[in-house]
């Protein structure tokens, strides 16, 4: 029995393959025909395993490469959610340490002159507290953020409407100790202390 066609070298068709057994002949090929050997036979065979170990090799190797790299994703989003934390922590640390100048300066405060308006330091839309207090009040998308300042703030807080604190509560994500019973003017001196007391 003979060769029907030329068969190509394991080089030929792979110039670069994987690790090869020593027992491989990667330069071996043959021409139309030539007489099969015994030897042939047994070559074609251990070239078939050895191609067959390859694919499962890549096999394995892609799903390692493909475990490795979610794991690899999965660490990088702990970082950022790491790296989140940490700032937001360090945004309340200052926004806490301007409002203590803040609150100083507002403690000496005398009428008329205007209170100033603290940091927010606590994240997230206070509507649900504002809503516990009096009213129905939406959120705030986006919430603002950790060390903003109000947008709009009437430094004459004596002159305040519930509206406004409701506005503040829902802003400062924070309900300033007020109660859904306190009438209007005790909503007025606890918000009060909470920009201008120690």
């Amino acid at each position: 029995m003979s060769y029907h066609s030329d068969i190509s070298s394991l080089h030929h068709l792979h110039p670069a393959p994987a690790a090869v057994p020593v027992n491989i002949d990667v330069n071996c090929q043959h021409t139309a025909g030539t007489p099969v050997a015994g030897e042939h036979v047994q070559h074609a065979e251990a070239v078939v395993d050895t191609l067959r170990g390859i694919r499962e090799d890549a096999t394995v190797t892609a799903a390692i490469v493909l475990e490795q790299a979610v794991n690899i994703q999965q660490t990088l989003v702990n970082i950022q959610q790491t790296l989140d934390v940490v700032l937001d922590g360090m945004r309340r640390t200052n926004a806490m340490a301007y409002n203590n100048r803040i609150v100083s300066r507002n403690s000496r405060v005398q009428q008329p002159n205007p209170y100033s308006p603290l940091q927010k330091t606590v994240a997230g839309s206070g509507h649900i507290l504002a809503n516990a207090l009096d009213g129905a009040i939406t959120a705030l998308d986006p919430a603002p953020a950790i060390g903003a300042l109000p947008p709009v703030f009437n430094g004459q807080v004596a002159d305040y409407s519930n509206a406004e604190i409701l506005r503040l509560v829902t802003f400062y994500n924070e309900d300033f100790g007020i109660v859904q019973s306190d009438p209007l003017a005790v909503r007025i001196a606890k918000f009060r202390a909470y920009i201008s007391e120690l």
